[in-house]
């Protein structure tokens, strides 16, 4: 099979394959256009030959963690071919169509990777609904990314036998929330017995496959509200019946937030006298909305931000997203991994991007019979404009740093270092501080249902003035 790239401006494809040898003559990978940096051909050629091994291990046994690494060494050639040879990086100043193009061609990759992956093992084509899995199989402890406490607190319950009958676990969305559910839930459920699920037994399997007799995810038809009838139907009324093949019985109830007064009164009477082999974990985003009854049985459990260079590391290792896009996502996601996981792969949030970091660049040439116009252009994303100000927050977070300690490396925005410079150079401390103060009060009035129209230009004239 042969990878191809399409032409870029200021690069040639040189019609000659360079190929790397099969492992056993059953597998070979090919990359269709030369590379004339030494240095970087040494390493395509060495993911190539990581490939090709792989491809062969594949072959002669299916795994889903194979298959997994197989994924993941696809997706670090691709990057290498797309983004390293092509020279598509910060350093550059791309303009906005060029960043684009890395963008699209990047998405591209990654979403038709399934597609690759069976021309790449065609031998193996029955083998292939693994790969669809991958992406949706439950995770592990060891698979998830910060909440070390929360983690460790589940494990020692599990090896001293102390698992509690009812668990509340309380964070943002995004957070990790159902991940940590549903890994206690498979560690819990494994026959192998041990603090976390070996991913080999049927047990496990079946978790993966979220079709375990004994894990139960309690639904609600109306999206706002969990009503009593859910409570009782999905949880009170099964909770009696004993478990299927399991030493456990889970219910998982995802955002528990929305259950009203009725609901948790019925809930309640099933926490006060739980069978034995019961464990109800409460996924909320706001653990005060329940009652005070309800919280005092239930151990709580607070999901903690994760450091940005942890975010970020995760971002470039696990799912080989390049560096400046993991730097601005991790930064934006505010300590939420599952947040800067989707913002990494988010059209929506590079469009948004785009379209406050050129309002802020404009905004001193802008004269003020014309701030109308821009006031429309942040109208347009009304329904994120708690995201827009952050990114502007953000913004004068790198024009502050710049000021006080000249430093590049220490941006988000690096691609945008030419214009901090000139931004820092312009404003002053207090300047920089008012703005920011300004955008707080705008937040706040935009959520006390002020004149979204005079909130914002409230807003830009402060930022024009300092």
């Amino acid at each position: 099979m042969a990878v191809r790239v399409n032409e870029v401006n200021q690069v040639t494809q040189v019609p000659d394959a360079q190929k790397t040898q099969a492992g056993d003559g059953s597998f070979k990978f090919t990359l269709a256009s030369a590379i004339t940096d030494a240095d970087l051909q040494a390493k395509v050629d060495a993911l190539m030959q990581d490939i090709t091994a792989q491809g062969n291990r594949i072959a002669e046994h299916m795994d889903i963690r194979d298959m997994k690494r197989y994924r993941g060494l696809i997706k670090d050639f691709l990057n290498e071919v797309v983004y390293r040879s092509h020279k598509f990086s910060r350093e550059n100043f791309l303009d906005r169509r060029g960043r684009h193009r890395v963008y699209g061609i990047i998405r591209l990759i990654d979403s038709n990777l399934d597609e690759l992956a069976s021309e790449l093992v065609e031998d193996e084509k029955d083998h292939l609904s693994i790969l669809a899995r991958i992406g949706e199989a439950m995770a592990g402890f060891k698979d998830i990314v910060g909440n070390e406490q929360i983690i460790e607190h589940l494990q020692n319950a599990i090896s001293m036998g102390k698992v509690s009958h009812a668990y509340i676990i309380n964070g943002p969305q995004l957070s990790g929330k159902m991940m940590i559910a549903e890994a206690f839930a498979r560690a819990l459920q494994c026959e192998k017995e041990g603090t976390d699920g070996c991913g080999e037994c049927k047990s496990c399997h079946q978790a993966d496959d979220h079709n375990h007799p004994d894990i139960i995810y309690v639904s609600h038809e109306k999206p706002n509200n969990i009503s009593v009838d859910d409570i009782r139907t999905q949880l009170n009324n099964d909770i009696v019946i004993k478990p299927y093949s399991s030493k456990y019985k889970i219910y998982i109830v995802d955002e528990a937030e929305k259950m009203n007064q009725q609901a948790q009164n019925a809930l309640l009477k099933t926490i006060e006298e739980p069978p034995a082999y019961a464990v109800i974990m409460l996924l909320t985003t706001n653990a005060d909305s329940f009652l005070q009854t309800i919280r005092s049985r239930c151990i709580t459990l607070n999901m903690k931000s994760v450091k940005d260079e942890v975010i970020k590391a995760y971002l470039m290792n696990e799912k080989h997203i390049p560096d400046y896009q993991a730097d601005i996502s991790a930064a934006f996601a505010q300590g939420i991994v599952g947040k800067a996981v989707k913002l990494a792969s988010s059209d929506e949030f590079n469009e948004l991007k785009e379209s406050a970091l050129s309002l802020i660049k404009r905004l001193d040439d802008i004269d003020l019979y014309e701030l109308g116009a821009a006031v429309k252009q942040i109208a347009e994303y009304k329904l994120k404009v708690q995201d827009y100000f952050d990114l502007i927050m953000v913004w004068y977070r790198d024009v502050l740093y710049m000021k006080a300690t000249n430093d590049v490396n220490g941006l988000i925005f690096k691609d945008e270092v030419y214009d901090i410079k000139k931004q820092a150079a312009k404003h002053s401390y207090q300047g920089i501080e008012a703005i920011l103060e300004a955008l707080e009060k705008a937040k706040i009035r935009i959520n006390a249902n002020v004149n979204f129209d005079l909130v914002i230009e409230l807003l830009l004239m402060t930022i024009k003035e300092n």
